[in-house]
């Protein structure tokens, strides 16, 4: 994969830093952050995305964590149980997720996530102080219960692990969102380093991309939990009824057939005096995306290998056009002493693909497997 431009880092490094504050609040970074990671490095495949959006965020979690401790003094008889069993959960998850098709998980989240934000949105003094409702060995029990139920989750899936540590920490265990967000931290942490103990053995890290934007991820990790401190449990509630409603606009999206993940979509309006209300502005909002996903049109990215192939000028053409004929993606055409095709090829088509370019050329071809990439088809709109 060829090494991203420097704007684009750029434009990483500025996601990576506005993750740092969301997730170091009350969760919910991946929002800015994997789409972002897709659309800056469209060649990368899933597993190198993933991974890389963990090692930026277990940079901001680290920060953030350190501050909570240090200025909110967590009880570690809470927090260590809470991450150990985070981590457990989380590699299990893992280990399983390519057996669970994600479409199962995400009407079951969409759900969960319109309860929780009814919940805490219905009930204003929710988490405004802690008030434990356990005590001793119940309260260590339900502790190790969020930490592997919610680290499974993030080891499956991942979206929104932040914000269901908090609503579970407060609603559950009876504590105020600021110390429920610091515990919530210190638990997201092992989940990131479980998932990175899986995936740096496979190489899916992409080191210099992923550490660029972990140093921004740090800075957005420590303001967002300064602000956190300063502001208190009242704002942290605030942040997460929008993180949650901003979980519920993309999964229902997906939900309701748009067949969008990781995506971004920003409505820019221009005031023609008219006051819509919040209402208002959030039908405005919703009815200017679905037009605009409707117009849009999807592309199918697909796996391919490279396969490069010389050919003499006298054949190259009419080989060409009979690779095309057959449906062979032809992806560059270098000319030189010689012809140089580069094919985008199904990994299982490779094989017959060479049997083709051997009967074109009556055996003289010599193709050569150089790597894969990921291409974009064409699109279809509506």
């Amino acid at each position: 994969m060829e090494d991203p431009s420097t704007t684009v880092l750029l434009l990483l490094a500025l996601a990576g830093l506005t993750a740092g504050f969301v997730d170091a609040v009350v969760g919910g970074g991946g929002l800015i952050q994997l789409p972002a990671l897709l659309l800056g490095l469209p060649q990368a495949a899933p597993v190198q995305v993933l991974a890389t959006n963990k090692l930026a965020s277990i940079c901001g979690t680290t920060v953030s964590s350190a501050t909570y401790f240090r200025r909110v003094r967590p009880d570690p008889r809470t927090f260590l149980p809470l991450m150990a069993l985070a981590f457990v959960g989380s590699a299990l998850g893992a280990a399983v997720a390519s057996l669970v098709p994600r479409e199962a998980f995400e009407p079951i989240v969409l759900v969960a996530l319109v309860l929780v934000g009814s919940y805490v949105a219905l009930r204003p003094n929710l988490g405004g102080a802690t008030v434990l409702r356990f005590a001793g060995h119940r309260h260590t029990a339900a502790a190790l219960g969020v930490g592997l139920v919610v680290g499974f989750y993030d080891g499956v899936l991942g979206p929104g692990t932040g914000s269901f540590f908090v609503v579970a920490l407060v609603a559950l265990l009876g504590y105020g969102f600021l110390e429920a967000s610091a515990k919530a931290r210190m638990a997201n942490w092992a989940t990131n380093l479980a998932a990175l103990a899986v995936f740096v053995p496979q190489g899916a890290v992409l080191w210099k991309v992923g550490l660029l934007m972990g140093a921004a991820n740090l800075v957005g990790g420590y303001a967002g939990a300064r602000t956190a401190v300063a502001r208190g449990s009242g704002f942290v509630r605030a942040f997460f009824l929008l993180v949650v409603g901003a979980f519920v606009v993309r999964l229902g999206g997906e939900v309701a057939g748009w067949g969008l993940s990781d995506s971004v979509v920003v409505v820019t309006r221009w005031f023609g005096g008219t006051l819509l209300g919040a209402g208002g502005l959030g039908r405005a909002y919703g009815d200017a995306v679905r037009a605009a996903v409707a117009r849009a049109g999807l592309l199918e990215r697909r796996l391919r290998s490279e396969v490069e192939v010389d050919l003499d000028h006298a054949d190259a053409g009419r080989v060409e056009s009979e690779l095309r004929s057959r449906g062979v993606d032809v992806l560059e055409t270098a000319y030189g002493a010689r012809v140089r095709l580069l094919l985008g090829v199904d990994p299982e088509e490779v094989v017959r693909t060479e049997g083709l370019l051997a009967e074109l050329t009556a055996g003289t071809a010599r193709p050569v497997v150089a790597g894969q990439r990921w291409v974009d088809g064409s699109p279809v709109v509506g």
